[in-house]
């Protein structure tokens, strides 16, 4: 059920990308919060420790602000844009060592920031970005494996 959380975090990765970038710094994070606070909550053998685990997910907010892009403060330090998405990635997936996940979802971060893909197409102003597919399901299928999924 927690997989649920993943075309979710998707579609606000992708809107984030293009349109509103409040959307993905915070859409992102806020959405695997809700999306496990109401999946853990259902487990009544969870202590309210494990409970409030969740809340971790808000570190991925001044990662994602931090951003990779050309005007960020991380390309001008580094200067190689596959150093940077592999700093980025590996800064995103530090939430996930709470987990007990991090061997799992620190590949599949670092794997989805090294990818450069073309365009599946536009819907009206929004382009359709392989990449921002690919990164937000990673962020999506870490998230629900670090709640148990």
């Amino acid at each position: 059920m927690i997989y649920l959380i993943v075309p979710v975090i998707v579609v606000l990765y992708m809107i984030g990308g293009q349109k509103i970038k409040g959307v993905r710094r915070f859409g992102v994070p806020g959405a695997a919060v809700i999306g496990s606070i109401g999946y853990i909550f259902d487990d009544k053998t969870k202590r309210l420790r494990d409970k409030l685990k969740p809340l971790l997910f808000t570190l991925l907010i001044p990662m994602i602000c931090v951003g990779y892009g050309e005007n960020s403060w991380l390309k001008k330090k580094l200067r190689y844009e596959w150093l940077v998405r592999l700093v980025y990635a590996i800064g995103l997936s530090l939430p996930f060592i709470f987990f007990g996940k991090y061997f799992i979802c620190l590949p599949l971060l670092i794997g989805a920031y090294q990818v450069h893909a073309g365009s599946l197409g536009k819907i009206g102003s929004f382009d359709i970005l392989i990449e921002d597919i690919l990164r937000g399901t990673a962020i999506g299928l870490s998230v629900a494996v670090s709640m148990g999924g």
